[in-house]
């Protein structure tokens, strides 16, 4: 029996979904390295690389492109997962000669739909097992009436814009199952009456009577719709995953040979005193390991930038100099990957 113990280091599965406009494709393209699968033409006015693709059968030709050559990419964006659904459901008509999915009678039209989509989404973790990118769909929210046998009455739920076989195994298939909504404040005037003085976007991570998500690293139940407050989060876990899965594994010391002594390594950067100074740092470590950013590529752009001399390392940077840093972080980013381009 091939028994695996222990964490495994493994690209993240994600899929978020929430309405229209409330910037899902942005909060993808500060994931790591993305390269976008652009099915509906949304990132036409957005800074990122990107791939149209019109029909499945043209997206199959991809996927086995990247599957051999994915450059220097990090992630694979899926945007959205309801158009990509119309692109395998005129697929699945085309291969029967059927107008449309309803023609096939019984429901068999939705059943074949799930099994390309099982197919695909098998497709996929081997995929991600032999590129080590990470995966993310993206798709649109839709309320829909809920009842439940047990309680009288129904109520709106936030459902997966998807076809009503293909949504289950979307959410089973992610480690990650986000859904983004705005929140409304509401306030009290001085009669008591509550009024809407505004919203803010969130992320909702957990399950919920009115939304589904999910997650399999403990993040908090609500995150604020940004991407630096999930990264630092995921980073650890990542981290974790990954030092789990490359830690040397202790041998068994042979009686006629005399285990050699091991070559000493470079000592780790003391931690800082300043409790201020450590989480600014934790959390630059985070962004940089996240963003794909080295050391040197960091303490390069400072140097450029004339805020320290060259060589600096970035362990002892001054307190101010930090917050600018983690503060202004994807512009940072951005200059030191278009300088690599």
């Amino acid at each position: 029996m091939n028994i695996v113990k222990g964490k495994q280091a493994t690209p993240l599965k994600c899929v978020m979904y929430g309405p229209e406009g409330i910037g899902k494709t942005t909060f993808a393209s500060r994931w790591p390295a993305p390269l976008f699968l652009d099915f509906e033409g949304g990132t036409g006015r957005m800074n990122v690389d990107r791939i149209a693709v019109s029909g499945y059968s043209e997206l199959e030709q991809i996927m086995g492109k990247l599957a051999k050559d994915h450059a220097s990419y990090k992630t694979l964006v899926f945007d959205t997962a309801d158009w990509l659904d119309r692109l395998m459901i005129r697929n699945v008509c085309d291969a029967a000669n059927k107008k449309g999915i309803e023609e096939f009678g019984y429901g068999k039209g939705f059943t074949f739909l799930a099994e390309k989509w099982a197919a695909f989404l098998d497709r996929l973790n081997r995929f991600g097992e032999a590129t080590q990118m990470h995966l993310v769909f993206l798709a649109h929210a839709t309320l829909r009436k809920f009842e439940q046998p047990e309680e009288a009455g129904a109520y709106d739920r936030w459902e997966l814009k998807c076809s009503k076989t293909v949504s289950p195994l979307l959410k089973e298939w992610a480690d990650l199952l986000l859904f983004a909504n705005y929140k409304t404040i509401v306030v009290t005037d001085n009669g008591g009456k509550g009024k809407a003085a505004g919203g803010k976007r969130v992320i909702y991570t957990t399950h919920h009577p009115c939304w589904d998500a999910k997650n399999r690293f403990g993040l908090s139940e609500e995150l604020p719709f940004e991407y630096t407050a999930l990264a630092p989060e995921l980073v650890t876990v990542i981290r974790e995953n990954t030092a789990a899965a490359t830690a040397p594994k202790p041998e068994t010391p042979q009686k006629s040979e005399p285990k050699p002594e091991p070559a000493k390594t470079a000592e780790a950067p003391p931690a800082a005193a300043d409790p201020e100074k450590a989480e600014l740092l934790r959390q630059l470590s985070n962004l940089m390991e996240m963003g794909g950013v080295s050391p040197q590529q960091l303490e390069a752009e400072v140097a450029r930038r004339g805020v320290c001399p060259a060589g600096t390392p970035f362990e002892q940077y001054n307190i101010p100099t930090l917050k600018r840093i983690v503060a202004g972080w994807e512009v940072i980013k951005s200059n030191i990957h278009n300088q690599e381009k």
